[in-house]
């Protein structure tokens, strides 16, 4: 939200060099975040509850009866990473396409790249809920499959209404994707789900690196944008294959 309506404004007032000071303000945001989250969000073991031996049953019971459902581990990493790779070239070059190739105006392309701010604050919410009532794996398929929707339509329609609603699909799943695969993991692994999601986001975090890199390197090489999203959209398409075909039992 801060980057679409604010940078645009910074970028026409501060001149030739307004770049760089964009990419320190940015930076001392993303630092003084940090430091808040560091200090409000330790961890209290005094106020740690644990359910006594045999409370929590029926909740195990259910869990056990959807398993067989859902994906397997080995799944998750992979779909976690590709999603990674995918994701990032939207995010990180969506706005520059719109400017490039699409011909928006800074402030328009701005106001676009909000919406998907906006949604983002309430997908992890909504897509926890789904993922509760359908099964991971279930939500997991309907997020793919929105989110692939969002980088077709820019594709292959290229009015500003149609920007707007590709960030409105983007941003109201790509959060969704993380919340549904953080449950995935804590329903498989219990108590040594924090180190393993760690392990699973490393390997996403990775997939973004190569993800950013290559769709750079796509637009130097072809001159567009074109490919680049193209091979975001297969990257989504595959984790929907994969999560469709993949599951235990």
């Amino acid at each position: 939200i801060v980057t679409g309506l604010l940078l645009p404004y910074l970028l026409f007032q501060l001149g030739k060099e307004a770049w760089r000071q964009c990419w320190f303000l940015l930076a001392l945001i993303t630092f003084l975040v940090a430091v808040i989250g560091w200090i409000l969000l330790r961890e209290k073991p005094n106020q740690t509850a644990f359910l006594p031996p045999g409370l929590g049953g029926d909740k195990r019971s259910d869990l056990s009866k959807r398993e067989s459902h859902e994906l397997t581990l080995k799944a998750i990493f992979i779909i976690y990473f590709i999603f990674g790779f995918s994701y990032n070239i939207y995010a990180t070059y969506f706005v520059a396409y719109m400017i490039g190739e699409i011909r928006l105006t800074a402030k328009t392309a701005g106001d676009i790249w909000a919406i998907f701010g906006w949604m983002c604050t309430g997908s992890g919410l909504i897509w926890g809920y789904l993922s509760d009532r359908l099964g991971r794996r279930k939500a997991l398929l309907w997020n793919n499959g929105i989110i692939s929707l969002s980088v077709l339509l820019p594709l292959l329609l290229y009015e500003p209404f149609i920007m707007g609603f590709s960030a409105f699909l983007f941003g109201g799943t790509f959060l969704g994707t993380v919340t549904v695969v953080a449950a995935s993991v804590g329903d498989q692994i219990g108590e040594r789900r924090a180190s393993v999601y760690g392990l699973v986001t490393l390997i996403h975090g990775i997939g973004q690196f190569l993800g950013t890199i290559s769709g750079g390197y796509l637009k130097d090489l072809t001159g567009s944008f074109q490919l680049t999203f193209i091979v975001s959209l297969t990257g989504f398409l595959l984790c929907l294959i994969l999560t469709a075909i993949n599951k235990k039992g």
